[in-house]
């Protein structure tokens, strides 16, 4: 059995422990409870007072989009259709930019997907996107006889 400092002795496996590139790596179930801290922290009040200007800019912006008649009426991602997309992920897989697995996603309380998912929801339907989402290749496939 390893003795090193990074070794949990009581579930038998490392906790965070480096790698070859020096790339700190988490399990999949603490890589779940950090993120599912790390909302609940930002989706609670804080007892702390907080910058009154930044919070007054943060509900314009949030009624503004909100109020916009600017809507597609999509039909919404339900939360049984989430769930289902969710079971059929390969665990070990990710195909994500920040290499986090498909078995995170499966680890997370449903508090915090239906969040996620009411989110998403509003952001399609005012047309919110990611700038990632934006940017495209365009390949253009000439036709025969055409120039």
């Amino acid at each position: 059995m390893a003795t090193d400092e990074s070794f949990d002795i009581k579930h038998g496996r490392h906790n965070a422990y480096l790698v070859k590139q020096f790339r700190l790596v988490f399990h999949d179930d603490e890589k779940a409870k950090y993120i599912a801290d790390g909302l609940q922290n930002q989706c609670t009040n804080s007892a702390q007072p907080n910058d009154q200007r930044h919070l007054y800019q943060r509900d314009r912006i949030v009624a503004q989009l909100l109020n916009s008649s600017l809507s597609f009426n999509l039909f919404p991602i339900t939360a049984d259709k989430l769930n289902a997309c969710i079971r059929n992920l390969h665990s070990k897989k990710a195909s994500r930019l920040d290499d986090t697995s498909n078995g995170l996603f499966k680890l997370l309380p449903p508090n915090l997907l239906l969040i996620h998912l009411t989110i998403f929801n509003i952001c399609v339907n005012k047309a919110i996107f990611l700038d990632l989402w934006k940017n495209a290749d365009v390949i253009g496939i000439p036709k025969l006889g055409k120039s």
